[in-house]
């Protein structure tokens, strides 16, 4: 599979395992699926082997459409420092996932997903949430965490997503302070519906309980996000093919299939995640490759 994480070594790191590739040979039915840290706790996890777990426990999409035994397949993977950038195919599903990260590990990160679905099926998405409460609202929903770091999300049109929760328990064998033997996980899922063709944008954001929640704008039909903390404002653009579009505030406009901007009060980081162009203000950032630049302001 494929890592995204920030912050290595520090208590507040930030991480995200996609299972895919071809060394995928276990029991389980997950290739796709996810596992997330946010800020050094737990907020979504696998529920372990528990014989061949079957593609509803694992935080993917599904359809008729998507076979359940195939393998997400990598064909794009772009590290860096103030981004990391991973697609995936898994027949008719296309999973990209675009981590924007702070330069300090506690600070503002999030990962933006966007499952694109290439036919006229419908399409269940499922997150399975390690928390104490999930709940779901006009916008998507509010994860309360079991320990000081909750996880917002927010779903490009969310209305037409049908959002909804399912909890379960499931019992297997583990490994817990240094002992082997039966394990109980409870875990709350968090369900959206697309009815037909085309994608489901979702913004994955982990914050202290301490800070409020930040202001989200949408654009560009999904593929691009706003994100206004106190720190400063990221915006993230993800798109099936490489598009054009301008950010909602008109300060940043993306050429690319992935790219972020990173604005601080004494600096503006551009990255691009694909071939592409980034513009913010006055400053340029173009290549035929992933790359980084930092401007002063």
């Amino acid at each position: 599979g494929v890592v995204l994480r920030h912050g290595f070594g520090s208590d507040r790191e930030s991480y995200l395992h996609l299972i895919a590739g071809s060394q995928h040979e276990h029991y389980d039915l997950d290739s796709g699926s996810i596992v997330l840290w946010g800020k050094g706790r737990l907020l979504a996890d696998d529920f372990g082997y528990i014989g061949r777990h079957a593609a509803q426990w694992h935080s993917m999409l599904r359809s008729a459409a998507v076979a359940d035994d195939a393998t997400m397949t990598i064909d794009a993977f772009a590290p860096g420092k103030a981004l990391d950038y991973v697609s995936g195919k898994k027949g008719a599903w296309q999973r990209q996932i675009a981590f924007v990260k702070d330069t300090d590990p506690a600070g503002p990160s999030g990962f933006l997903i966007r499952d694109s679905h290439g036919v006229d099926d419908e399409a269940t998405w499922r997150l399975w949430l390690t928390a104490k409460k999930v709940t779901v609202h006009a916008t998507g929903a509010t994860v309360e965490g079991e320990d000081d770091v909750d996880l917002e999300v927010f779903f490009h049109d969310a209305a037409k997503l049908g959002l909804k929760t399912e909890e379960t328990v499931q019992k297997g064998m583990g490994r817990r302070d240094g002992k082997e033997g039966p394990t109980e996980t409870r875990q709350t899922a968090l369900l959206a519906t697309r009815k037909g063709k085309g994608a489901i944008a979702v913004l994955l954001w982990p914050r202290l309980k301490k800070e409020a929640a930040p202001k989200v704008t949408w654009f560009a039909d999904g593929s691009g996000v706003q994100i206004e903390t106190a720190a400063g404002t990221d915006y993230i653009f993800v798109s099936s093919a490489r598009a054009k579009d301008i950010s909602p505030d008109r300060k940043v406009s993306f050429d690319t299939q992935a790219g972020a901007v990173r604005v601080r009060q004494k600096s503006a980081t551009l990255t691009l995640g694909a071939a592409g162009t980034i513009q913010h203000g006055e400053k340029k950032l173009e290549s035929t490759e992933p790359a980084t630049r930092t401007n002063d302001r």
